[in-house]
């Protein structure tokens, strides 16, 4: 565990997630290891991002990993991938497309990696039935430069309503338990997933101070049960139950 580019998280956690949705906003290009660590029992993988090429002309988001190889066996685009941003009533909005791609495991199960050009804050609030998100990932942002500076993890005032008091969409998004998989970004101060935020500890170090322990915040117990590759700092798995 001592090698920053590997992830762990016990047998016990990921199939308390399996059948569930992925859901990382902001996500940019950052797909490949949330695809290695949870293709095994994820239904629904949801990548959002305002970047993503006109047209959505991607390369397929996998092949294989750890041994295991998926075949690609369907695909489509919704929606209007030529679509540009506009400025509404106080927030822009960018009308989404998606890509979604079918895989098949070795097994014969299926699952699909939908890659949405949009603002992930608005799917977070459109996108999903309540306790529908098996796990929540979001890492590698900023409030500046090329950064969301979007709170997922506070509750602020928006005029929009789908904008507005993001945290309180998320719980009621998330499964009862749930898995948040977080380096820190953007996180409100002394919370417990903000500690190592710009740490150089690896993550697995930065795991092992705090294996298993837990803390009661925003009405949720947080247990910290595995880690994934660095980005901004060391990248924790918490699993997250209503207190």
């Amino acid at each position: 565990m001592s090698d920053s580019r590997c992830h762990y998280i016990p047998p016990k956690w990921l199939d308390a997630v399996a059948g569930k949705t992925l859901f990382y906003p902001c996500a940019g290009g950052d797909i490949a290891e949330p695809l290695q660590v949870f293709a095994p029992v994820i239904s629904d993988f949801w990548f959002s991002d305002i970047g993503y090429p006109a047209g959505l002309k991607m390369a397929p988001a996998l092949r294989s990993f750890g041994g295991f190889t998926y075949t690609l066996t369907g695909k489509l685009i919704n929606g209007d991938p030529l679509a540009t941003i506009e400025r509404r009533d106080g927030y822009r909005f960018l009308p989404p497309s998606r890509r979604i791609e079918t895989y098949s495991r070795p097994d014969g199960s299926s699952f699909r990696v939908i890659r949405r050009r949009g603002f992930g804050e608005i799917a977070l609030g459109t996108e999903f039935p309540d306790m529908s998100v098996g796990v929540f990932f979001h890492r590698g942002d900023s409030p500046g430069e090329g950064g969301s500076n979007v709170r997922f993890f506070e509750n602020k005032w928006r005029r929009h309503e789908p904008l507005r008091n993001l945290f309180s969409t998320l719980i009621r998004k998330l499964t009862e338990p749930a898995l948040i998989v977080s380096d820190g970004s953007l996180t409100p101060p002394l919370h417990p997933i903000g500690q190592f935020h710009r740490s150089r500890m690896s993550s697995a170090e930065a795991f092992e101070s705090c294996r298993d322990r837990e803390w009661l915040a925003d009405g949720l117990r947080w247990t910290c049960v595995g880690f994934v590759g660095r980005r901004n700092g060391p990248t924790l798995v918490w699993a997250v139950q209503r207190a």
